[in-house]
C-alpha cells in the first residue's frame, strides 16, 4: 500500500546517506577473514553480512551453539551440521571483533 511505499523510500535514502551497504561489505569482509582463521569451522559462506558454517559432527554443532550461549550470543543451527549468523546490518569493528572472539573461544571447547 501507498504506507509501505513511503516507509521504503525513507527507507532507502538511510541506507545511502549512512553508507550502510558499504559497512556491510567492510564488516562481512572482516568477519569472514576471522572465521578463515578457525580450523574447525567448515565451507565458510556469505552474502553481505548473512554468514554460514559447518561442522564435521551434528555433536560438534551442537556442543558449539550451547558455548555460544553461554556466552551470550545467537546463532541459528540449522539442518544437521550448520550455523546461520546474521549480525545487524549497521555492526560495528568491535562488536565484530568480539564477535570473533566467543566465537574462536566456543571452537576451541569442541
Amino acid at each position: 500500500d501507498i504506507m509501505d511505499m513511503i516507509r521504503c523510500k525513507h527507507i532507502m535514502r538511510s541506507y545511502q546517506e549512512e553508507n550502510v551497504l558499504k559497512n556491510v561489505n567492510t564488516m562481512a569482509d572482516r568477519l569472514k577473514n576471522g572465521l578463515l582463521e578457525i580450523s574447525s569451522l567448515q565451507n565458510i559462506r556469505n552474502c553481505g553480512l548473512l554468514f554460514a558454517f559447518d561442522f564435521e559432527e551434528k555433536s560438534q554443532r551442537d556442543l558449539f551453539v550451547k558455548e555460544l550461549i553461554d556466552n551470550k550470543m545467537l546463532c541459528n543451527p540449522t539442518r544437521d551440521k550448520t550455523i546461520r549468523l546474521r549480525p545487524n546490518l549497521c555492526v560495528t569493528a568491535d562488536e565484530v571483533d568480539h564477535a570473533l572472539s566467543i566465537i574462536q573461544k566456543a571452537a576451541s571447547n569442541i
